[in-house]
């Protein structure tokens, strides 16, 4: 009766979750109830708990991911497939917030939703935080229901080129399980008090007015939903109700169209407006007015002549000090680290060092060089 009573307790829930997720969620709970057994390998790979990301910095920027499956806190919603948690994404967020050396905020969610109740307090945080620093929404790649409730609460909301988001909206199941557990010789007895105490249980049929209550409670987080979505995006409710899909998802380009999205953009280009450099090449190929594809071509060529330089050494063939120089600095290294790093090159290839301390040096080298440059690979020497 374990997953049978987590079945019928996650059923009950209201959800700001994609049905689909949902619905992966319940048929795996639905075959351990009826005592369904999976072998160790299928275990591992259904119940593997990803490892929960935790808040990180590029420069001064702060990044929150909102990923997997929202809950209040998490437990077996975790364990099966992943996610965060309202209360760990409030806690993280105060501390961005209340961090100096954090100038901005970016809330990187790829979420398909989750547990209605409590999300409608991470977004009022969310929202009355603006204007404090600067918080902005990166749909990477989805941000359905409960997520994108999160997302407009942000001062700008960006989706990259191939994301989605909406299905605005609330949902509760009620699962009748009385035939099944009749079939199976088994009879529930509720002992209660109070005459709602027990309305809409799944050992019986839903009755009228457990539904009419059950819909009144969907009702109200959904509208809780709405006016949040419409004051976080600075719309009436009337235009989150007409164009903002009312269940529906959408692709970037049209969430921008409705209203629900500021721009298209991928995380880089983000990032990058907040002065984190994360592609060097593509940078200086925009800031030079050049084509980045060929570019890209042109630091290739680069990093292989300085793989070259590198077989040299191992090959006992020095080259000169100042190829070396001249690589470091088409490669984009500043002057200042490329004299630290050929000084000691130079140091090294004067000395009467033996070979193996020579190579040694030429390695540190590289693999200082190694974290400037994108997709380097340190050559054998």
């Amino acid at each position: 009766m374990k997953y049978m009573n987590i079945l019928l307790e996650c059923a009950a829930e209201p959800w700001a979750l994609e049905k689909t997720k949902l619905v992966s969620i319940a048929n795996f709970l639905r075959f351990k109830a009826s005592g369904g057994q999976y072998s160790a390998e299928e275990v591992a790979k259904i119940t593997q708990k990803r490892e929960r990301e935790a808040q990180r910095t590029e420069g001064s920027i702060g990044i929150l991911p909102i990923h997997g499956v929202i809950g209040e806190r998490m437990n077996l919603i975790d364990d099966f497939s992943g996610g965060t948690s309202s209360e760990l994404i409030t806690k993280q967020f105060r501390s961005m917030l209340n961090d100096s050396a954090c100038k901005a905020i970016i809330l990187d969610v790829n979420s398909p939703g989750g547990v209605a109740r409590s999300v409608e307090e991470v977004g009022n945080e969310i929202y009355a935080a603006r204007g404090i620093k600067p918080i902005v929404a990166q749909i990477n790649t989805c941000a359905a229901s409960a997520a994108y409730w999160i997302a407009a609460q942000a001062e700008e909301v960006v989706v990259t080129p191939s994301g989605q988001a909406g299905s605005i909206g609330v949902y509760t199941i009620h699962e009748d399980v009385s035939e099944m557990l009749a079939k199976e010789g088994i009879k529930e007895t509720l002992i209660y008090s109070g005459e709602y105490k027990v309305m809409g249980n799944s050992f019986e049929p839903l009755g009228a007015e457990a539904k009419s209550i059950m819909q009144q409670r969907v009702d109200e987080l959904a509208s809780s939903f709405v006016r949040s979505v419409a004051r976080g995006r600075g719309v009436s409710l009337k235009e989150v109700n007409d164009r903002f899909g009312q269940g529906q998802m959408f692709g970037a380009a049209e969430l921008v169209d409705r209203g629900m999205a500021d721009k298209v953009a991928p995380m880089s280009e983000t990032l990058e407006r907040f002065g984190v450099n994360v592609n060097p090449a593509l940078s200086r190929a925009k800031a030079m007015g050049g084509d980045p594809v060929q570019y890209a071509s042109d630091d290739a060529l680069k990093l292989r002549r300085l793989q070259d330089w590198g077989r040299s050494i191992g090959d006992n063939d020095l080259p000169p000090p100042s190829e070396f120089e001249a690589i470091l600095r088409d490669a984009g290294v500043s002057k200042t680290q490329r004299a630290r790093i050929a000084s000691r090159m130079h140091a090294v290839l004067r000395s009467e060092s033996g070979e193996n301390e020579a190579e040694t040096a030429v390695a540190n080298a590289l693999a200082e060089l190694r974290q400037r440059v994108d997709s380097f690979t340190i050559p054998k020497i």
